[in-house]
């Protein structure tokens, strides 16, 4: 029961979780810009702040909480991220507001094998080949994030064309994993 006083607790380590994210993707968005400021000597024209969280519950009118797990926001016209892996990259997308699916769509590729699965089936070696081409710091100690180890963004992304639109198909060509 949300009412309740445990209720009442999730929801606000829920919201401060929530306001951590946001402050952190804003202090990560703030390096971005200073490092693209020293590299180029100005600040592009363009950069957009897209902020999405996935996995909380979202309050809506008429008293209904929604819970999305695995998905995130895609109200129409609304813009999200949907992430793939390290070597096929993110997409930047519009939402068309699919009422069947609660306003939503997916968050990301999804795994396809468990973090353990992953470090016991894949070697340094494959994940080396597999990210072939894009400068990372890539070890054996992430091998459990090697993009075998995610579903293939691009099946993700056809099967979800009702609920979100493409706008961009973002490319690595750096990958840092801290």
């Amino acid at each position: 029961d949300i009412n309740s006083e445990l209720g009442r607790d999730y929801i606000a380590d829920m919201l401060c979780a929530m306001d951590f994210a946001l402050k952190n993707r804003r202090a990560m968005i703030d390096e971005i810009k200073k490092a693209l400021k020293s590299m180029l000597g100005k600040m592009p024209n363009e950069i957009a702040f897209i902020n999405k969280c996935h996995n909380f519950a979202e309050f809506e009118s008429g008293g209904n909480v929604l819970h999305r797990k695995g998905a995130t926001s895609s109200k129409l016209g609304e813009y999200g991220v949907i992430p793939g892996n390290m070597r096929d990259g993110s997409f930047i997308v519009r939402g068309l507001g699919n009422k069947d699916a609660l306003c939503s769509s997916s968050h990301g590729a999804g795994r396809a094998m468990s973090r353990a699965e992953a470090r016991k089936n894949i070697s340094f070696a494959e994940l080396s080949k597999e990210m072939s081409g894009i400068l990372s710091n890539h070890s054996e100690a992430n091998i459990d994030e090697a993009p075998r180890a995610y579903k293939d963004i691009f099946e993700v992304m056809k099967a979800q064309s009702d609920l979100v639109e493409i706008k961009e198909h973002l490319k690595p060509i750096l990958n840092i994993k801290g």
